[in-house]
């Protein structure tokens, strides 16, 4: 099948009543701002020109478009920007080269994140959230005191340089409150503020800075 764009006219794409539709813009290298507002459901926006044929000719000033039913998203080279809303909720999203963004700022309501040093997946108390992402760089948290987790084979890094702000094995993260590592090995530097620290049983190294605080720490199984 081929879908050929032409002027500016609304686009929505549906999915079916099954429950693994796909939508796959892998082959883009261009930006692109994703906006998830609803279950398996929100709106896409390509900000350049859509081209086609051979030689290429401009058919639309931008690309956008409505989806619905749709549960899992293969994103582009060109960098992604996702901006989750309360409620929206994916089973997965996966992102190429450039830079990658999940921005949960919108959301009010708390979120648990949960990261291997390759996948996140975070959920909220209203069915909200994404099941799988990978190739994500960073992470906003949601305004309601985000928890994230790290539970890997991997040995953790975490630095918190800032408050509610810092990187864990290659994502950059804001707006998380509680740091809570499942599994032994690695790491924690606090430069900064944490409401929360949670720390499996050792071994696992903590190294609070003279800036660093918190207002609890304690294991996160016992």
């Amino acid at each position: 099948a081929k879908l050929t764009l032409a002027g500016n006219a609304p686009i929505i794409v549906l999915g079916s009543s099954r429950a693994d539709d796909l939508i796959n813009l892998s082959s883009s290298l261009l930006a692109a701002r994703w906006t998830v507002d609803g279950q398996y459901s929100g709106s896409f926006t390509l900000a350049a020109p859509v081209t086609q044929g051979n030689p290429a000719t401009v058919t639309r000033d931008s690309l956008a478009f409505t989806f619905r039913d749709i549960e899992n998203v293969l994103a582009g080279d060109g960098g992604n920007t996702v901006l989750l809303r309360d409620g929206g909720r994916m089973d997965s999203m996966g992102f190429g080269a450039g830079r990658n963004i999940l921005d949960a700022s919108g959301m009010t309501a708390t979120t648990h994140w949960v990261y291997d040093g390759a996948t996140l997946a975070g959920r909220s108390p209203n069915n909200g959230g994404v099941n799988r992402i990978t190739g994500l760089d960073v992470l906003v948290g949601s305004q309601g005191g985000d928890r994230l987790e790290f539970n890997s084979t991997l040995d953790a890094h975490w630095q918190v340089t800032d408050n509610y702000k810092g990187t864990l094995n290659g994502l950059n993260f804001s707006n998380i409150r509680h740091a809570v590592q499942t599994s032994s090995g690695g790491s924690l530097w606090l430069g900064a503020g944490m409401d929360a620290i949670q720390v499996a049983v050792p071994p696992f190294t903590v190294v609070i800075h003279p800036s660093g605080h918190f207002r609890r720490i304690d294991y996160a199984n016992g």
